[in-house]
């Protein structure tokens, strides 16, 4: 996955890990957001799948990460990251 200048920059300003990002990878759902590119984002399943994996201590230092999303584009790169503050539109 390759970062942006403008991403890597928003990252850091919103103190999201790495970790996360990877986190979001493999955990996270995936919506288009009709205007080419994807966001990614932890469902209520995915915290579940992440709970049995990580094991309850671990999940439970995560839980502050929950609200996180990522926007990629189709080959992948981030655009950009932050907190939800909304329901992500999944029509």
């Amino acid at each position: 996955m390759n970062i942006t200048h403008h991403a890597g920059a928003r990252c850091q300003q919103r103190g999201i890990p790495p970790f996360i990002l990877a986190c979001l990878d493999d955990f996270g759902e995936e919506v288009y957001d009709q205007h080419g590119a994807i966001i990614r984002y932890f469902t209520r399943d995915s915290r579940k799948k992440m709970k049995h994996e990580f094991g309850k201590d671990l999940f439970s230092k995560l839980e502050s990460y929950f609200n996180i999303y990522k926007v990629v584009n189709h080959d992948d790169d981030l655009i950009t990251a932050g907190h939800r503050n909304k329901r992500i539109n999944r029509k």
